[in-house]
């Protein structure tokens, strides 16, 4: 069964535009199965991963080839929705040494209590309660990742992270269908995570990208107040004998 949930949730995330990379192929998306995993160490059971068949050349292929390409957006480029992209201060960057009060606020701010670990087994309060001399020691490591220049590439086991089932409280449990896969991330990987986030949302908010309209996501914003507005719209449209259209 749990083989089955595997197959069933990566063939739902699987990229649209996912394809064999065997040249000549179709760009039609391969079939998820199991394979096992290449090994470099010692384990004591053997692992497996997820892979691809395609079959049309009938070979194994990656998952992830055709993950980056996207559809046709001349249509949105004729639209001008990205015309606000030219206000994007040229100096600013995501990437950047953290300082020691604002990674302080971020421990304190976004990691909160009472939360699941990841895989490592450390719990947000782990690193909350952390010394000054400890958290200097965490600081350092994560502007190893977001130094401008010379910065190192994350390792797997700092990127990995934990899938739990929530039930989506259906009638029936038996289908993969009736549960939401949640990643559980480590918690430091999720504090670097926070830092990149606030930084873009720094950026694409004093450039003005976002439109009015867009609060899902949005500090200061909620989706309540585009719900109040449209709950409005359409009692003014009944008592007006009129229609109203959404999207």
């Amino acid at each position: 069964m749990t083989i089955a949930w595997e197959l069933y949730f990566q063939a739902q995330g699987l990229a649209p535009a996912a394809r064999c990379g065997q040249q000549g192929c179709t760009l039609k998306q391969p079939h998820v199965i199991v394979a096992k995993a290449d090994e470099s160490g010692h384990h004591e059971q053997p692992r497996r991963q997820l892979t691809g068949f395609c079959e049309d050349c009938w070979r194994h292929t990656h998952l992830r080839h055709g993950r980056e390409d996207v559809a046709d957006m001349s249509f949105l480029f004729n639209a001008g929705v990205f015309k606000k992209s030219t206000r994007i201060d040229p100096r600013a960057r995501l990437k950047g040494r953290v300082t020691d009060n604002e990674f302080r606020s971020f421990v304190d701010s976004c990691l909160k209590a009472n939360k699941s670990p990841g895989p490592d087994g450390y719990t947000n309060e782990c690193v909350k309660t952390m010394s000054h001399a400890e958290l200097e020691v965490l600081r350092a490591w994560a502007n190893e990742i977001l130094a401008l220049e010379g910065a190192r590439v994350m390792t797997v086991e700092e990127m990995n992270g934990t899938i739990s089932l929530l039930h989506k409280g259906g009638t029936t449990d038996d289908k993969p269908q009736d549960w939401r896969p949640v990643v559980l991330l480590n918690c430091t990987n999720q504090l670097v995570m926070h830092i990149l986030n606030a930084r873009l949302r720094s950026i694409v908010e004093k450039a003005g990208i976002l439109e009015p309209g867009q609060s899902g996501g949005r500090q200061g914003r909620s989706t309540d107040i585009n719900l109040a507005k449209l709950e409005w719209v359409t009692q003014e449209a009944v008592a007006q004998g009129r229609r109203s259209l959404s999207s």
